[in-house]
């Protein structure tokens, strides 16, 4: 059994970098491609249609290298813990994220009292920055995103609750894996791994996340921390 698991790890360890170094590699002829495609677009007509759908799929598959390499990056972090006020660090990720939020329309809206727990700031705020990203890209103009922190027990939460077009039970079983995307929401930009980078990232350091219907429409997000130190 444990020769059979040893296989197993050394198997995912091949893909990871793999995918690590597939993303690396195709980074540079890609950049050189939509350079080369900006300069044809100079001797073309502004309003070229053919031009600016290849400028927006280039685009596209340039942020979804760029989450390959951000998930097989963090399934080798190592997380610093440490204690951290998680209160705080959410707080500036809700300062962060506003201005993208007004631009769309959207009224994101923070509850971060001061909270402890012990978890590694750079991973918890990358984790954040995907599941914020993710409610404000989803809900329609005039809503509302709302981010709570609390305390519960020997666990410290951030809640993301959004008035989105939710998700079924069916999709909230699949929801953060990766490339995974509902059918009724194809039309939105990304790539599908924002939501799996966050639960990798967490797991390094103890955390997890959760998902859930928000009534009567939208999904919430919990982040979930340990208020003591692994070791402890």
């Amino acid at each position: 059994f444990n020769e059979m698991a040893d296989n197993v790890e050394d198997v995912l360890e091949q893909q990871r970098a793999f995918v690590a170094d597939a993303s690396h590699q195709l980074r540079n002829p890609l950049a050189a491609l939509l350079l080369r495609i900006e300069l044809l677009a100079l001797e073309l007509p502004e309003d070229n249609e053919e031009i600016a759908s290849v400028r927006t799929e280039g685009k596209r598959l340039a942020e979804v290298l760029d989450d390959l390499l951000d998930l097989a990056l963090a399934e080798h972090t190592e997380a610093d813990l440490r204690i951290t006020d998680i209160g705080a660090l959410t707080a500036e990720r809700v300062a962060a994220w506003t201005p993208t939020a007004q631009a769309k329309g959207v009224r994101l809206v923070g509850n971060c009292p001061p909270t402890t727990a012990w978890a590694d700031p750079v991973t918890l705020s990358s984790a954040l920055d995907a599941v914020i990203d993710n409610a404000v890209k989803f809900t329609p103009k005039e809503e509302c995103v709302e981010v709570t922190v609390a305390a519960d027990g020997d666990t410290s939460t951030v809640v993301v609750t959004d008035n989105g077009p939710g998700l079924t039970e069916e999709e909230l079983a699949r929801v953060g894996d990766r490339f995974w995307r509902s059918s009724r929401h194809q039309n939105i930009k990304g790539s599908g791994l924002g939501l799996s980078i966050s639960r990798t990232l967490l797991a390094a350091g103890g955390g997890s996340i959760s998902y859930g219907r928000h009534e009567p429409h939208g999904l919430t997000v919990t982040v979930s921390v340990p208020r003591n130190s692994p070791a402890v």
